[in-house]
């Protein structure tokens, strides 16, 4: 009898020490993702904000020479690919976009969701020739 209870007691205080480790090691991950998540997005905020910053410069360059077509192209083309992106994340991430979309654009939730790129086989970037 005595070893019943012995084997009892010593089940219970290990389920009970399961239970809390698995507690307590589902809080410490998710800690430490929030870290590595906002440095994360941090790193990529940073890189589109370049990556934009070189493309608004390259445009300036273009419309400064007059190359308004070769200048048009080129947004259009960007602008293209921006939807391409949007249009992915929705299809995988539809609950985040959409509420992006409700408060910025909502006109194109539709058109997102039905979007297909011109430029999917290629699109080859025009050069300003004039100086």
């Amino acid at each position: 009898m005595a070893r019943r209870w012995l084997y009892g007691l010593i089940t219970i205080t290990m389920l009970l020490l399961t239970i809390g480790s698995f507690v307590l090691g589902v809080q410490r991950g998710r800690a430490l993702a929030v870290v590595v998540t906002e440095d994360d997005v941090m790193f990529i905020q940073a890189d589109l904000a370049l990556s934009h910053l070189q493309h608004y410069r390259e445009l300036e360059a273009d419309l400064s020479r007059g190359c308004t077509e070769v200048a048009l192209s080129k947004v259009r083309a960007r602008a293209d690919t921006q939807e391409y992106v949007l249009a992915g994340i929705l299809k995988d991430h539809p609950r985040v976009v959409e509420g992006i979309l409700a408060r910025r654009a909502p006109e194109l939730l539709v058109p997102l969701r039905d979007f297909k790129s011109k430029y999917l086989d290629g699109w080859t970037e025009p050069k300003c020739a004039s100086s």
